[in-house]
């Protein structure tokens, strides 16, 4: 009676525990639930069984950053890497590999697993920055990312090349991605002289 998963009421009608629904075609209650994971949580433990009864359908809704039928797919960042925390880093979209699998699809300026790495840009924002400012690769690394800069460009960023960047008077310094002036020029871009000269 009632599937298994219920008891009859006065009137005669299962009354289901939670989760458990009429069967398909309608002749069994209380015989439909969702997926179970080996622990036997409904929904892998990551979101609410439901039924519609317009589609007849009972599914689980995934709590944000687990996907599948059975919401047993977790999205990079959402519980590894613990510092991240957000379904792929808040800046990538997660979709599903398989049933078990859930990978990120990150924005250019975005590497990792889960999109936790932003790539060096020379840019002040990060709004309208180019990953390696255009004249490298971005490429992760044991301590996250580091441009591959295209000769002659150099810096963190790859945003320094000596004769544009240091107008000719000056060299880019590799570490910091800033021109080194020579003689008597000055300034950022070496393009202004020293005082009295």
């Amino acid at each position: 009676v009632c599937s298994g998963h219920g008891v009859c009421d006065a009137a005669g009608a299962c009354v289901c525990e939670p989760h458990y629904f009429p069967s398909v075609d309608g002749r069994s209650s209380c015989q439909r639930t969702c997926p179970q994971d080996a622990k036997g949580n409904l929904c892998a433990g990551h979101g609410q069984c439901s039924y519609r009864d317009t589609t007849n359908t009972v599914s689980c809704a995934c709590n944000p950053g687990y996907l599948g039928t059975g919401c047993a797919a977790t999205c990079p960042g959402t519980e590894e890497p613990d510092w991240v925390q957000a379904p792929c880093a808040g800046r990538g979209v997660c979709s599903l590999v398989n049933d078990d699998a859930a990978e990120c699809a990150c924005p250019d300026l975005y590497r990792g697993e889960a999109c936790e790495y932003v790539c060096p840009t020379g840019a002040l924002s990060t709004a309208t920055a180019i990953p390696c400012s255009g004249h490298g690769a971005c490429e992760l690394t044991a301590l996250g990312t580091a441009c591959e800069c295209t000769a002659p460009w150099t810096g963190p960023g790859c945003g320094c090349n000596s004769r544009t960047t240091c107008s000719g008077h000056g060299a880019c310094d590799d570490a910091s991605g800033l021109c080194v002036c020579e003689g008597n020029w000055r300034g950022a871009r070496c393009n202004t002289c020293r005082a009295g000269y």
